[in-house]
């Protein structure tokens, strides 16, 4: 039985020091919008945790969301990617230097519990 999953933190607090917090989170359209990872220099969807939400639906490995502030962690449900998986956004890094991230589309994944 394969039980391998894509465990995805959000942090509002850091979203809102690298000015993510204009896109990250929850939209009206109920798809959760999540900042991809990588503190310095453009993004890259390639590396690790990026790659591995990136290839979670092609191995169609489920993953949860969680929102994290400082030591309280949610468990906000079980997504997927959307069809049109990410876009690139502007955004500055830890130098403060503008640079390109990535931002995941993900949406929640009804559970039928009959």
């Amino acid at each position: 039985m394969n039980r391998a999953a894509v465990l995805v933190f959000s942090n509002p607090s850091k979203a809102r020091k690298f000015g993510y917090d204009r896109w990250e989170g929850p939209q009206q359209s109920g798809a959760y919008h999540y900042t991809g990872q990588g503190p310095i220099g453009d993004q890259d969807v390639s590396t690790r945790a990026n790659k591995s939400l990136l290839r979670s639906k092609a191995l169609h490995l489920p993953v949860h969301l969680f929102k994290s502030e400082g030591t309280d962690v949610t468990y906000l449900g079980l997504y997927e990617l959307t069809e049109d998986l990410y876009r690139w956004e502007k955004a500055p890094d830890e130098r403060g230097q503008i640079r390109k991230v990535v931002v995941f589309h993900l949406v929640k994944v009804e559970i039928d519990h009959s």
